[in-house]
């Protein structure tokens, strides 16, 4: 016998379907975003005049969340970007922070 058999509210079990479908379709959006991102940051480094050869210094504090970009080693192309500048050595400041301070002011 089925779930809704049981409880006689198919219309849930709807409902329930359709924001899953939607958290799937969010959840694909997101991962193009982040590709997306990648791939620009990936394009302006390269078109930078002197990329750096040198990495970050290893952080004590793994700061890397589930919302972070996977595809990319964001403390490497932030510290690329920045030309030599480490910002995540400044507590409180996360990936995503970043992110935000990179759109912000561009190159």
């Amino acid at each position: 016998m089925e779930l809704a058999q049981l409880n006689n509210r198919e219309d849930y079990l709807n409902g329930l379907q359709m924001e899953y479908e939607r958290h799937l379709f969010c959840v694909s959006q997101h991962e193009k975003c982040d590709t997306n991102i990648a791939e620009l940051l990936k394009i302006h480094i390269a078109s930078m005049a002197d990329v750096l050869d040198e990495l970050p210094s290893d952080k004590k504090h793994n700061r890397l969340n589930k919302n972070s970009i996977k595809t990319i080693d964001f403390n490497i192309v932030a510290f690329q970007y920045l030309e030599g500048v480490d910002l995540i050595e400044i507590p409180g400041v996360s990936y995503v922070t970043l992110l935000s301070i990179m759109s912000e002011v561009g190159r």
